[in-house]
């Protein structure tokens, strides 16, 4: 069915054309009615900024009616603007019989230009010449798409080729400029601002729309996961958790976290499979984001949720044409990280909540959340499956590695109370637990302490051999941030201990580990990377680095891109981790990067 619901040669040159005598009957009169609606839907959507009647006046010209009441010597100047292009155009003066003169050579090139804005509806404003968007659109589904498939390529492409095909043109363009601002920032040279352009207007578009109120679409839901993850990226954390909470809020007034019933299907299984995955990418950004931010999660639970995983397939198997659905690919693909991310978060997230939940943890509750980790893995064996692609691609490593490293993160954070709680006892009473629990905690925080080292040492290979990509980078400082707090937990409450030279050896190795780390252009990555010189020099006892002198501490506090929430783990201990030594230097609260 062609778009708008028009059927081929209803309306064309073999289209059937009423006799004259039936001209002005009801039924021709409907016909008409019907047409013209059907056309104004279809100027509506091509043209969504609501200049269709000045179009037609510059398009038309003479053969439009004019006002009785106009007066024919008056200069009538009009701006018609889409987006950031604007054109404007002087309509002839009329003489005193009624005739005007032809089109001016300029009010013709006026047209050439609006048509060409028509075909190319969303063109970088005129300052920035010779962007090419189609490098730029390459550039987002050849990186960011296949670590983050929510938004599907062959649609997109289509819609950007073909405006008409547009679902929702109005936001369309909040949906295209934020693919672009992630092309440009993914792009070699990121020194023209290319990104940082097209990021605002796409936050100029959304200031047009309607948020509040409305059921919104698929498309501004996308939209939005994309602003809030690019807006994470640029140090800007409020903006990132407003469009998160607003694309969270709208995906479920889409019932996206619902299954579709037989009584409401989806237009085609394509479409289904569509929802499904932007609906698991709302709850994957959702999830990491509240641990993040040590905040609760704002997710229905996990029995209002009835929408499956998406299927494990190549975007060749299903095509907007597909009727049924194909068979899943026994193999990697794209969807593949996606799928381990949903069911993981799922798991993740019960964990976290109970985790809210208890005022303490003991090491018979530490056992018992790591055997359901593992029972996880039992289940759900792809992530430490090889790939059987030969070479294996860049998006499988990475989607690997983000699960692994999620791995590593939660078994820690399982343990942090535990271990908070032995460094309180250590530094503030001198005391230690009760002597039937002494060796059961001793091996629980040995097992932990391991597990952080063996983190330390993998991620340190990673940064050495640059095994990592701008989009990954963050994530994997994240998890080096949980990893080193270990060593320096032990370090703190017990450094006579026989594991304390391992656990210096440790933190010196993050510490030179950081010279390999670029810093430039992330907000994120700028920020743990001095969270992460600043503690390791702490729990060395030694000063700043001379390269930290030099590092602007606009990224030095969590608070400049997390929002300052209630500790959840009982972190306010890890003040302990501030020294003496130090106290001249510009702080940082470790207690607030505990979640």
């Amino acid at each position: 069915m062609p778009p708008n619901g028009f059927e081929p040669g209803t309306y064309g040159r073999n289209s059937h054309i009423p006799a004259r005598a039936a001209l002005g009957s009801p039924r021709h009169l409907t016909e008409v009615e019907t047409r013209v609606r059907m056309l104004e839907t279809a100027l509506d959507r091509l043209f969504p900024a609501g200049e269709i009647d000045s179009i037609l006046r510059l398009v038309l010209d003479d053969d439009l009616p004019r006002s009785h009441d106009s007066r024919p010597d008056e200069l009538s100047t009009k701006a018609y603007s889409r987006g950031d292009l604007t054109f404007s155009s002087t309509s002839d003066r009329s003489s005193s019989e009624g005739a005007t003169e032809p089109l001016s050579a300029a009010g013709s090139t006026e047209i050439d230009t609006l048509l060409d804005a028509f075909n190319q509806p969303i063109r970088l404003a005129e300052t920035t010449p010779g962007v090419d968007e189609s490098q730029l659109i390459d550039n987002y589904f050849c990186t960011y798409h296949p670590i983050y498939p929510f938004v599907q390529e062959a649609t997109f492409r289509s819609e950007h080729r073909n405006p008409v095909l547009r679902a929702h043109p109005r936001v369309w363009p909040i949906l295209a400029d934020t693919v672009m601002a992630f092309g440009a920032w993914l792009s070699s040279d990121r020194s023209l601002g290319i990104h940082s352009r097209y990021y605002i207007r796409a936050k100029e578009r959304l200031r047009h729309e309607p948020i509040f109120g409305t059921t919104g679409n698929l498309c501004l839901v996308q939209a939005l996961l994309l602003l809030s993850d690019f807006s994470q990226r640029q140090g800007s954390p409020v903006e990132s958790q407003q469009y998160l909470g607003w694309a969270m809020q709208m995906a479920i007034n889409l019932n996206l976290h619902r299954e579709p019933t037989d009584a409401n299907p989806p237009p085609s299984p394509l479409s289904h499979e569509i929802q499904r995955r932007v609906w698991w990418s709302v709850y994957c950004f959702e999830s990491c984001s509240a641990k993040i931010c040590g905040r609760p999660l704002l997710l229905p639970e996990d029995d209002l949720i009835t929408v499956q995983f998406p299927s494990n397939l190549n975007d060749s198997d299903l095509l907007p044409s597909s009727r049924t659905w194909p068979v899943e690919v026994d193999g990697p693909t794209i969807y593949l990280g996606l799928i381990q991310q949903s069911s993981y978060h799922r798991m993740a997230n019960s964990i976290y909540r109970g985790l809210l939940a208890k005022s303490s943890v003991t090491w018979q509750d530490v056992h018992a959340l790591k055997k359901q980790i593992d029972d996880w893995h039992i289940a759900f064996p792809y992530c430490t499956q090889n790939c059987n692609v030969d070479p294996v691609p860049d998006w499988h490593i990475a989607t690997r590695c983000r699960q692994t490293l999620c791995d590593r993160s939660l078994k820690l954070l399982i343990q942090r109370p535990l271990l908070l709680r032995w460094m309180k006892m250590r530094c503030h009473t001198n005391r230690e637990p009760a002597r039937e629990e002494l060796s059961a905690e001793r091996a629980c925080r040995m097992e932990g302490l391991h597990a952080a080292q063996t983190t330390i040492e993998m991620i340190s290979d990673m940064l050495k051999r640059k095994q990592y990509s701008v989009l990954n980078l963050p994530f994997i400082l994240y998890a080096l941030f949980h990893a080193v707090l270990v060593p320096a937990i032990h370090l703190k409450a017990d450094p006579s201990s026989l594991e304390s030279i391992s656990c210096l050896q440790d933190i010196a190795m993050v510490g030179q580990i950081m010279d390999f780390v670029p810093v430039d252009n992330d907000a994120l990555v700028s920020s743990f990377s001095f969270v992460l010189d600043r503690l390791c020099s702490l729990a060395l006892e030694t000063k700043p680095p001379a390269e930290l002198a030099r590092t602007s501490y606009a990224y030095g506090s969590p608070h400049n891109f997390q929002l300052p929430l209630r500790n959840i783990f009982g972190n306010d201990e890890l003040k302990i981790l501030e020294s003496e030594a130090a106290t001249n230097q510009p702080s940082v609260n470790f207690s607030e990067w505990l979640q």
